[in-house]
């Protein structure tokens, strides 16, 4: 998806609208102490399939 690079914002030191630099934010990795990611991962351990729903309309026909 197409962003601005500059946007025109509200600056209160300005006291008026001026050019801002739009800052595009990544994903991070999810963490592993916490608790969803440790539940799959325990979930994955052994012999069991994959513990997540299969997406709609994505299955073989």
């Amino acid at each position: 998806m197409k962003r601005p690079r500059q946007v025109m914002r509200y600056s209160p030191s300005a006291g008026k609208h001026t050019l801002h630099t739009v800052e595009r934010v990544k994903k991070r990795r999810a963490s592993e102490l916490r608790w969803g990611q440790r539940r799959f991962r325990r979930v994955m351990a052994g012999y069991r399939g994959f513990p997540r729903p299969k997406p709609d309309g994505r299955e073989k026909p």
